[in-house]
């Protein structure tokens, strides 16, 4: 087993206590958070509106390839959960250059009511999702003007996914109306992963 190493910032390794003696005495369990950045996505756009439904295709993430992971030591991984997740309009949503049908105004979500965010993979030989954040309907993130969405998480466990064989990829689930033009975003999500060691 290779040494703990430890870093600063989101990544910080906290001490979970642990509960009752006998066999769990044998392990210390600690939890530290992994970032990683999801690259830009496109929601299409058209000058005739529409009904919304669904979101661009899923993004491909991997914690496991991320610094914060990788200079860990354990044993076991025991635990892991979608701790936030946050998507912002960019620069290059009113680029002309990149958004073909630009018509020249602020881009936000007001064109939105209500977003799933799941996680998909393979999981025992079949193709499995869960829910792992959402905004409701109604939720003030949708007001004009606003160009962040920081998500509400489930907190469910997801380390089959995690763990899956042939990779895990994040799916946007949209309801609202088509945006003007093109709307194109980026973001973030920090997973909590929850390890042991044997002492």
């Amino acid at each position: 087993m290779r040494r703990l190493s430890s870093f600063a910032g989101a990544g910080a390794i906290a001490l979970a206590a642990l509960a009752g003696a006998g066999c769990n005495s044998d392990w210390a369990h600690y939890t530290f958070d992994v970032d990683e950045d999801i690259p830009e996505q496109t929601i299409p756009g058209s000058a005739l509106g529409g009904t919304l439904t669904g979101g661009p295709s899923p993004v491909s993430v991997n914690f496991q390839a991320e610094q914060e992971y990788q200079q860990q030591d354990f044993d076991n991984v025991d635990r892991v959960i979608i701790k936030t997740l946050t998507l912002a309009i960019t620069a290059n949503s009113t680029n002309p250059t990149v958004d073909a049908i630009e018509n020249g105004l602020p881009d936000d979500w007001s064109f939105l009511t209500a977003v799933d965010i799941f996680i998909e993979a393979t999981v025992n030989g079949a193709p499995s999702s869960e829910r792992v954040a959402f905004l409701p309907s109604g939720d003030a993130q949708f007001a004009a003007g606003n160009t962040t969405l920081n998500f509400q998480c489930t907190r469910v466990d997801v380390l089959p996914y995690f763990q899956a064989p042939g990779g895990y990829k994040l799916r946007i689930s949209a309801t609202g109306s088509i945006p003007p033009d093109d709307v194109i975003f980026n973001g973030r999500v920090v997973a909590e992963v929850t390890v042991s060691t044997r002492k």
